[in-house]
């Protein structure tokens, strides 16, 4: 078997440069649609009108997991809760255009649940960052609704609408402790109408 060999002409200076500003051109294109992409993330109803200008107190915006972005407004006190933890909050909760879906002194919200998690992707990492005492807005990003979604009622906001979070934490439980609170609060109720009964 014989080989043969194919000269192969060294790679002239023009070439070099070409083939580099290539690659240049490349990563600036790259650049550019990651761009477009945060770019259109903040579109879908999580742009700058959702958040207070940075300054003082008011932290940057951060983008977190599945596009939620998060701003702390008033710093807390103390620990992060973690996945066994239950965050007691004053909620309000708006779309873009201004109505007014949720407006609570107090929810209970679980940092982490299969249910919650499915209904507000991310809205969980964003629990994870807030502390007692502390407020933040948190905003989920409209992503298109999931095939087995039913249609709004009336006056509700269409599934995969963007929301905005307006949260002051209150405090923090475990299940474990919330859940004893709640069988307590059973008994004494069930407690009560056995006497009545009587």
């Amino acid at each position: 078997m014989s080989t043969t060999t194919v000269p192969i002409p060294p790679t002239s200076n023009s070439g070099k440069i070409a083939l580099w500003g290539g690659v240049a051109l490349l990563a600036m294109v790259g650049g550019g649609l990651a761009w477009q992409g945060t770019a259109a993330a903040n579109d879908r109803g999580c742009g700058g009108d959702a958040f207070l200008p940075a300054g003082g107190l008011i932290s940057d915006v951060e983008t977190l997991e599945a596009g939620v972005r998060f701003q702390t407004i008033r710093a807390g006190k103390g620990a992060n809760p973690t996945d066994k933890d239950v965050a007691s909050v004053s909620l309000k909760v708006n779309t873009p255009e201004g109505v007014e879906i949720v407006n609570s002194p107090q929810e209970m919200l679980p940092v982490s649940d299969p249910q919650l998690d499915k209904q507000f992707p991310g809205l969980g990492a964003a629990l994870k960052k807030t502390q007692p005492d502390g407020s933040y807005r948190i905003c989920l990003p409209s992503r298109s609704a999931p095939k087995d979604a039913r249609p709004a009622a009336p006056g509700a906001p269409q599934p995969g609408t963007a929301m905005r979070f307006q949260i002051d934490v209150l405090g923090y439980q475990t299940r474990a402790q919330v859940e004893a609170q709640m069988r307590a609060m059973q008994q004494a109720h069930g407690g009560a109408g056995a006497q009545t009964g009587r």
